[in-house]
């Protein structure tokens, strides 16, 4: 794995774990921060219109489920990842489009998965295209087979 900081052959590199985590704080809440809001909500109530309990239930239920739901996918996103180890890849760059085979997936403690392509990584989220190994191989070898044509089929 090539040092943190240096670019990859016309892409990007994971520069370090500061900015994939500041990445996916940014994406919502986390039960902490449910829980705080919880206890405000309990704080500020008037004794005039007290909230009922089952909606703070019925919201933690809710919430339980978006984060079972979050946790899903980072693990869908993990196993597609393994998937794509020895497949080639089209990977989309701010410097162009880099393609290469996978020779790792490099999973970090925030979630991420992260392609070894070359001597660089790539986020997942970063792939536009899996080359099928069929086409590769029928363009390596430049389509040499001839298929019969029209005539040929009729003298049969």
């Amino acid at each position: 794995m090539a040092a943190a900081g240096v670019s990859g052959v016309g892409g990007l590199m994971r520069s370090d774990a500061a900015d994939r985590t500041s990445a996916s704080n940014q994406t919502g809440l986390e039960m902490g921060d449910f829980l705080k809001l919880m206890v405000a909500q309990f704080q500020n109530q008037s004794l005039d219109s007290q909230v009922d309990s089952t909606q703070y239930i019925t919201q933690l239920a809710q919430f339980s489920a978006i984060q079972a739901m979050n946790a899903m996918t980072q693990s869908m996103g993990k196993q597609y990842a393994a998937s794509l180890v020895g497949k080639t890849v089209a990977v989309e760059t701010p410097g162009g489009d880099v393609t290469g085979r996978v020779e790792g997936v490099n999973y970090y403690s925030d979630g991420s998965s992260w392609l070894v392509v070359g001597d660089a990584e790539y986020a997942l989220s970063d792939v536009i295209q899996v080359i099928d190994p069929a086409q590769q191989e029928t363009a390596a070898a430049g389509e040499t087979e001839e298929q019969p044509s029209a005539e040929t089929s009729e003298k049969a």
